[in-house]
Parts: structure tokens; sequence; C-alpha cells
């Protein structure tokens, strides 16, 4: 060992524990004076300012292996071995802080018995990850296996058309990575670039001191087929990027045949989901349209509104934009990616008959679209249609059933009405509830079977006594609710024309349409003021107060039929 100090200090000595027995320690051909050896079997040699030359010699262990650990990694090392495969040397340059040294048998002496390592032979994990993107990257982590706690060094080979781009890593003619890891060090990593290529190979030698992992993260924009054996279920399922993963066994290759697809034409917008909500008043409506879409590129895109449209505002992604259609054509400026539009305008149309949004053309294909429409409290309605799902009036389809199943009782002999009553009966109560007149027509078929009912002398006197109150108290609770929930409510509540799937977030009557080729077609809404119901329903009324004193008054007769009240034996019934 060459030595130069500009100071008299200390040295530590390489060292390889009880595998190297010291025979002689000089300095500068002379044997060294003072020694000291620490506990962890490392030697130091003090030396004086100045060149020195400092030579170890000793005796070899009978053993297979051996380290040779520098506690001071040396500039430059020169190593001449016979017998011994060395590694942990490149040229010129220790690695890793440690020579190993591997004693190659010889067949003459193979029944010699050489005292096995102290240390498992150097053995790693390489893990490497491909990354197929718009430039193609392999990142590498080496983790230490065996030894434990020894420093080791290994080569591993790199990927055809690898280059390592982290500094400090050492590469030899381009094939391969030096990796020393030192005593206490367990990896090392670095980044390499991957020049892309339509076919790529990596494979694992069968007597490789190393076991490997391969995953590779193919960008959409690469098309790859893998050959040579399956992959296993990546580490996590759930990551953004699916993860192709393969855990080679030694003497396995795997190819990858890499293929861009080609462009496929197409539109360079896409609008994701649509919302135009009309509220329609009584001299105006204003209607607002929302849209988002994603663009590739920017540029005008217009949009065609009613030509009587008033343009109130619009906006893009909240922030508002001064624009103005000209003869119902309004220009937009698209900015590439995903963003939002907001257009608010008014239209001098006032309610009517027949209510429908006027038709909005995109110029584009479109998806999810929503549509809805609010009318004022003060209408009714009475049919509604439009294109895609969207609310419907059951009401029709419950009347028809209606109509049929009053034809049926006016036609039955112990009907207590005939068919036009049972008809305005039920048209009264059908916008109201259907049980209110349920209840009334339970009500005066019990009034009709009580009317003909003739109980024995003998039937149980507690027993009709009990019917009797039981009928009065029906009679009542079917009186009270008739006026207050049937006749009250349908002078001052809204008519329920049993409107199924309304949805809006807002009220008003929502219709939602998966797809359109650009033009949003409004749907339409057939309504009458509702002073037109107040005054059918106040006709109703009308004739219900008289037909329901007439009621009541063949009610009290048929409860009092064949007795009203039964006393004690001996005692005549009550009429």
């Amino acid at each position: 060992m060459q030595v130069s100090a500009l100071a008299s200090v200390a040295v530590a000595m390489p060292h390889a524990s009880d595998r190297w027995q010291l025979d002689e320690v000089s300095v500068d051909a002379r044997g060294a004076l003072a020694i000291a050896r620490n506990d962890d079997a490392s030697l130091w040699v003090p030396l004086t300012a100045g060149a020195h030359t400092v030579r170890l010699a000793g005796r070899l262990a009978a053993a297979e292996s051996l380290q040779l650990a520098f506690p001071q990694p040396p500039r430059v090392i020169d190593v001449s071995a016979r017998g011994w495969t060395t590694s942990g040397v490149n040229e010129g340059r220790l690695v890793s802080g440690s020579l190993e040294l591997a004693r190659e048998r010889d067949p003459e002496h193979s029944s010699t018995t050489l005292e096995a390592g102290v240390e498992f032979p150097a053995f790693v994990r390489v893990d490497r990850v491909f990354n197929l993107d718009l430039d193609w990257t392999v990142d590498t982590v080496v983790t230490r296996i065996a030894p434990q706690r020894a420093a080791l060094s290994v080569e591993i080979p790199l990927v055809a058309g690898e280059s390592v781009l982290t500094d400090g890593v050492k590469v030899r003619n381009n094939e391969a990575a030096l990796v020393g890891l030192g005593a206490g060090e367990s990896q090392m990593q670095w980044h390499s670039g991957l020049a892309r290529a339509e076919t790529l190979e990596v494979s694992l030698p069968a007597e490789a001191a190393r076991t490997e992992v391969w995953s590779f993260v193919v960008n959409p924009q690469w098309n790859v087929a893998f050959e040579g054996f399956a992959p296993v279920l990546p580490e996590d399922v759930n990551a953004p990027a699916w993860v192709f993963r393969f855990m080679p066994r030694p003497g396995e290759t795997l190819k990858l045949k890499v293929t861009r697809p080609k462009g496929v034409k197409g539109t360079t917008l896409a609008i994701d989901s649509v919302s135009q909500v009309t509220a329609v008043g009584t001299r105006s409506s204003t209607t607002t349209l929302e849209f988002s879409y994603r663009s590739t590129q920017g540029g005008r895109h217009t949009i065609k509104l009613p030509v009587d449209a008033r343009v109130t505002s619009v906006s893009f992604d909240g922030r508002p934009q001064q624009l103005r259609p000209e003869k119902g054509e309004l220009p937009l400026s698209l900015a590439p990616g995903e963003h939002s539009f907001q257009i608010v305008w008014e239209e001098s149309r006032d309610v009517s008959l027949q209510t429908k949004p006027s038709p909005v053309d995109l110029q584009t294909p479109a998806s999810n679209l929503k549509t809805n429409v609010q009318l004022p409290d003060s209408r009714w309605i009475l049919a509604a249609w439009g294109p895609g799902v969207g609310p419907a009036v059951l009401y029709w389809g419950e009347l028809a059933v209606f109509i049929a199943v009053a034809w049926l009782l006016g036609r039955w002999a112990q009907s207590p009405l005939r068919f036009v009553e049972w008809l305005l009966l039920g048209l009264g109560l059908s916008t109201q509830s259907w049980f209110v007149f349920s209840l009334t027509a339970a009500w005066l078929m019990t009034m009709r079977w009580r009317e003909r009912w003739q109980p024995a002398a003998t039937f149980a006197r507690w027993r009709f006594n009990a019917i009797q109150v039981v009928l009065a108290a029906f009679t009542f609770a079917t009186i009270l609710t008739l006026v207050f929930s049937g006749i009250r409510n349908g002078l001052l509540a809204q008519p329920d024309m049993h409107i199924a799937g309304t949805g809006g977030p807002n009220g008003g009557y929502s219709w939602f349409q998966d797809q359109t080729t650009g033009v949003i077609e409004g749907p339409g809404i057939f309504s009458v003021p509702m002073w037109v119901y107040r005054a059918l329903f106040f006709a109703w009324a009308t004739w219900m107060a008289f037909a329901l004193v007439g009621w009541l008054r063949w009610a009290f007769n048929a409860w009092k039929a064949n007795g009203l009240w039964r006393g004690k034996l001996g005692s005549d019934p009550i009429s």
C-alpha cells in the first residue's frame, strides 16, 4: 500500500477477520513498532508525515472464499491472484469497499476439505419497471438478499437499448451496471432511458446470482404483445394504470412486440353533458343552457339559438363573457381540455295551451341531455310528452279504468247508485284522493247491506247494538273525510294528476336523452288555467252537496230499518 500523509496519523489497514493471519506488517521495509487492533478486528498502523510503503503479508485459512475489507477505500487498486477469482474491482477502483476472493477448485486437490465462507455468496433481487410512455424509461432497484452485513459487488446486465442516466452508477462497456453495496447498505437504484423498438427481449440467465421482477406500465398509445410466460397479479390492482408484472424463473425469456395503433378519424370536440332549464312565466320565458365539453384543440364554435332570443349572460368556467348572438348564432371560443359554458336568454312568449321550448342547435353531437320545463302554479297540467325519458300523466289511464268500474257498479242490482252518480263521484275525487272515493263507496255499500239486513229475533242483543254503533261511527268518519279531505282540499289545493317521473332538481318536469345529433328538441306540455279546474270542481261540489243530503237521508232510514236499538229482554226494540 502506498500511503501519503500530511501529518502523523493512524491509518486503518484492510482485514479479513480470522481468515487472514498476518505474519508481517512493515512500513518502508521496516517492521512496524506500534500496531493497534480494535474489537472488530480492524488493524491501525501509525504513520509519520510523508510518503510510505506499507506491506501486509500473512497466511490464508483453508476457506472457499473470503472478503478483504478496506475501511479506507484506496484510490487505485491492482489485484494479482493465482488460483482465486476476484470481484469488486472495476478499472482499478474498488466498487463497494471490499475485495471478494473465491478459491478456484483444482481437480487434483478436489478432495481437500475447505471451510465454508462466513457469509453467503452475493445474491440480490432486481426490480425493473419499464415505463412505455412518450419516452421509454426503465427504473431499476437492486436489493440485497445475501450477505446480510458484509459489502458486496455484483454486475447487473442492462437491457438492450438501455442508457443509464443516474450519476455515480458505473457501467462496463455499456452492457452491465456495477453495483456495490457497502456494509449496512440495503439497496441501490438508478434511472435509465430506453430506446424505442418494435421488439424487446428481457431474460434471466440460468445461473445468475439474482432474482428479477419485471413490471411494464404501458401507455394507451402503445399495443404490447407479451410472449414467453404469463404475468402475475400486480401488487396494487387499484393503481391508476394497469401494471403487467412478470416474475421469471432462471433461464426464462420474455419477448415483447410493440406496435402503435393507427389513428382513427374523429371529431376534436365532445360534449359530455347538457342541461337546459326553461322557466315559463306569464309574459316571457327564461332559458338557462349549460354544457360541459372536452376539446383537443382550441377554436371557434357556433351554436344556434332562437332568433328572438335576448342573451342576458354567457359564462365560461364561471367567468362572465361579453358575447351576443347575430341572427340567432352565438360564437363561442373553445379552449383545449375540459371546460363548461352557461348561456342564459329570454324570449317574449307567455304560457299557452301548448308549451314547448324553442329548439337549440349545438352544431355537434352531444350526450347526456337533461331538459327541464317549469310552469307557474296557475296552470293545470293535463298532458306532457317529449323525446327520451320523461314524466308521464297517469291520471287518464286511471280514469279509463274507473269508468269501466263505475259502469259495472251501475249495472249491479245491489248498487246504491246509478252509473252517472258513480261517475260524478269518482270524477270529483279522482284528482284529490282515490282513497276518499274508496271509503265513500265502501260506506254506501255497507249502508245498502244494512238496509236489507233482517236479523233474527234470536240474534244477540249486544251484537246488534254494536253493529249499530259501528255503522254510526263509520258514517261520521266517512262524511268527515269526504267534506274536509275531498271537497275542502279540492277547492283549495292543487289537483293531483298522478304525474310520475318528474325528477326536476328545481321542480318542474324533466326529460333525459342519452344522445343527440346536435339539435335539442324541446318537450311539450298541454295545460289550461287553474281557474278552469276551480270552476269545474265548484260545480261538482255543488252537486255533491245536494247529493250528500239525499244520501244521508237514505242512510239514516237504512240504519234504523228493522229496529234502531234493542233493549233488555222482554222490552220492545226501539224503531
